[in-house]
């Protein structure tokens, strides 16, 4: 993802549906992923709100975990 996301400008679209069959949808209209060095950093920007909200922009800046590498903040 980190090389892909280094090549051009991409938009992340996250499509939720809850089980009563309501959808809704997150956009960014930027996304990419930082190099190994720094974690596999997460950024997303240019929220576009699509009825879900903007609920994993608190996200944007952290690093990336493997089951073999701790990086985030998560307990």
């Amino acid at each position: 993802l980190f090389h892909l996301s280094q090549r051009k400008k991409y938009e992340l679209l996250i499509d939720m549906e809850d089980f009563e069959g309501s959808k809704a949808y997150a956009r960014y209209s930027s996304f990419s992923i930082g190099p190994e060095s720094d974690g596999y950093r997460l950024q997303l920007t240019g929220f576009i709100n699509g009825g879900a909200g903007d609920s994993i922009i608190h996200i944007s800046g952290q690093k990336f975990s493997t089951f073999d590498k701790d990086n985030d903040t998560w307990e």
